[in-house]
């Protein structure tokens, strides 16, 4: 018998709690809180894949995209979070068929490589792993100790494959708001789930350095400043030029390089060149709030007089609680939610890859950034 390979809808979603059990047993009243995010608040960063037959789901796979696996030379990675088969239905080639739907998806949003991983002693998923042309690239021992006198304990994992959840990664979003004024959002997720986002104001942008130089696992920086330069007229970028012909009843918000001034141009790209200097390679992304707003929550960006609205709108984007003071800690915060976008592949478009007009280029103060943006499917 086959069955039928698609991405899960929310009428799968009691057959998704039950397999999961049976993948992850223990943790059902988890399983319920996570499977009702999933379709409240759709993740950019998961895919699921359910085999449909007899009428109901009775595989599934979950596709995270990590900004690191072992083994692997790109970022991000697309990797096997959760796989099962309903035991009945093992054998019958369902777990290659979820498996190839992953790698199709992946391979079409133009990633190269794909990863997993499994405890030592499962044998059987080391053994289908090979079936499907994984190899294997490492293996690690995983150690923990309790700190509060407890005894060290296992903990299920997704994948019902290794015994502690991948680590956590970090991104920070920063909005140069002047003295008394620097917005930090410090965004910490794990696999494709947003775990918790905190957000402070500092009174330097020497402060917000000292912040990103002892951040551990830090996998992106989203950023509300310049971090490239045009030598064209008025210092008007591609990017720039694009988001105004695109949102007219916003189009003030983008101003013109020239005009710019302060804690913008001159604290936003200090930081990002302490930063690179210490995280060579680290990626970096552009924002624009005010614009980012109108186009995901189709609304002008009025943070003075719709201060709830905009945070309720910030959370459930985040898919967590957040608690923010001002302005600039809810532009630091979805800054550091676009860096999450574009590192893990959910968005695609990158502003600073547009063509430049003729008699400018782009100067490039801190090295390569991007200016992820979301396309139409993602108002």
């Amino acid at each position: 018998m086959s069955a039928r390979i698609r991405q899960i809808v929310e009428a799968d979603r009691a057959d998704w709690v039950r397999m999961r059990d049976a993948l992850w047993p223990g943790s059902l009243s988890d399983h319920e809180a996570e499977t009702l995010k999933h379709f409240a608040v759709p993740q950019p960063t998961m895919l699921v894949f359910v085999a449909e037959a007899d009428g109901r789901s009775v595989g599934f796979l979950e596709l995270g995209y990590r900004p690191y696996a072992e083994g692997c030379q790109s970022s991000p990675v697309p990797f096997i979070e959760g796989w099962f088969v309903d035991p009945a239905f093992q054998t019958r080639g369902i777990g290659r068929a979820l498996v190839e739907a992953a790698e199709e998806s992946a391979r079409a949003d133009g990633y190269t490589e794909m990863a997993s991983d499994v405890l030592i002693d499962n044998d059987v998923s080391i053994a289908a792993h090979g079936a499907l042309g994984y190899e294997e690239v490492e293996r690690l021992a995983c150690f923990r100790k309790s700190l509060i006198g407890g005894s060290a304990r296992r903990e299920g994992h997704r994948n019902g494959k290794q015994a502690l959840p991948a680590s956590l990664r970090t991104v920070i979003g920063y909005d140069p708001g002047g003295d008394g004024a620097h917005g930090l959002a410090v965004l910490r997720f794990q696999g494709s789930t947003v775990i918790e986002v905190t957000t402070r104001t500092l009174p330097t942008a020497d402060a917000v350095l000292s912040e990103i130089g002892l951040t551990d696992n830090l996998a992106a920086i989203g950023i509300d400043s310049l971090t490239c330069w045009s030598t064209g007229r008025c210092g008007w970028r591609p990017a720039d030029r694009w988001l105004r012909e695109r949102f007219k009843d916003v189009s003030n918000s983008v101003t013109s390089p020239n005009s710019l001034y302060g804690s913008m141009c001159l604290n936003g790209m200090g930081v990002l060149i302490g930063a690179r200097q210490k995280f060579r390679q680290l990626p970096v992304t552009e924002t624009h709030p005010k614009v980012l707003y109108r186009h995901l929550a189709q609304t002008k960006y009025a943070y003075a007089t719709a201060k709830p609205q905009m945070d309720a709108f910030l959370a459930s984007t985040l898919g967590a609680t957040i608690s923010v003071a001002n302005e600039h800690e809810w532009d630091a915060a979805i800054s550091a939610f676009a860096a999450l976008c574009g590192i893990n592949g959910a968005w695609k478009r990158d502003l600073h890859l547009l063509p430049t007009a003729a008699g400018e280029q782009l100067i490039k103060p801190c090295g390569e950034t991007q200016y992820f943006w979301p396309d139409a499917s993602h108002q």
